[in-house]
């Protein structure tokens, strides 16, 4: 039987426009793993594993919960924010172990229905950067932005007095070539607690090949120590922002008064 697992490539595109415009753009490989395929993935030889050294690996502690079982930690997630259980197949974009380590700003998990074809709901692990706090999100999929005040500090450049817009689109199966997009921005809220204009921006297209060993090879020469080279570039990007004369915005739980 065929993997529903996949790798995908493509880009990740940041653009800010205040208070001073900042973008940039990498290209990205991630891994879309079906989570009933966990044991089947990372058995392959010599590349992947769930339990020793590899290439690429799979670490439980890098995900939500960081115990037990992935899958029913996503469903707990989804019914304690939409009162509703995913009937079926859970699948999550994220970025896996290279050489031991792991770096994950976000990790997306597309639960679908009983016969794992329509996409029900959507759940986001956001990590922010340095502080390595989780925030998880999770929404009922219909098709629509999901919008919401921003609750969790994640950018050391941005104040939480903004308002979030999430799009997503439904995954289909790999072997139809289709791109998954995903797109996040950063709106200015108002006084009045509406959303106003938008000063971030970040997309996500990525297409599909094939997870088997021969892909995971090509993955690892193309995108050689990909979790380091992102662990990287955030700091780098940070760093860029900062000098541009973006102010540094403390972790509201180190502030005082």
């Amino acid at each position: 039987m065929s993997l529903k697992s996949a790798i995908y490539t493509g880009t990740l595109h940041h653009r800010r426009t205040a208070p001073k415009v900042h973008d940039f753009r990498y290209r990205v490989a991630l891994f879309y793993i079906d989570l009933d395929e966990l044991e089947r993935v990372f058995s392959i030889p010599f590349l992947f594993s769930l339990r020793s050294p590899r290439l690429m690996g799979f670490d439980r502690r890098d995900y939500l919960g960081r115990t037990g079982s992935l899958k029913e930690a996503v469903c707990d997630l989804v019914q304690a924010k939409t009162g509703e259980r995913p009937r079926g197949p859970v699948r999550m974009l994220t970025q896996i172990r290279y050489f031991g380590f792991c770096f994950n700003p976000v990790t997306f998990y597309y639960c679908f229905d009983g016969k794992g074809e329509a996409l029900e709901y959507v759940a986001a692990e956001i990590t922010n950067t340095p502080w390595n706090e989780r925030m998880p999100y999770a929404f009922k999929y219909e098709g629509s932005d999901f919008e919401f005040p921003k609750d969790f500090h994640v950018s050391p450049f941005f104040k939480m007095d903004f308002h979030y817009v999430w799009r997503f689109n439904a995954p289909a199966p790999h072997d139809q070539q289709s791109a998954i997009r995903v797109h996040m921005e950063n709106r200015v809220l108002r006084e009045d607690g509406t959303p106003g204009e938008r000063v971030f921006e970040a997309n996500l297209v990525v297409k599909p090949k094939p997870l088997n060993a021969w892909n995971g090879v090509l993955t690892v020469i193309s995108f050689p120590l990909l979790t380091f080279k992102a662990f990287v570039a955030i700091y780098w990007e940070a760093l860029c922002i900062y000098l541009k004369g973006v102010p540094f915005v403390p972790h509201p739980k180190g502030q005082k008064g």
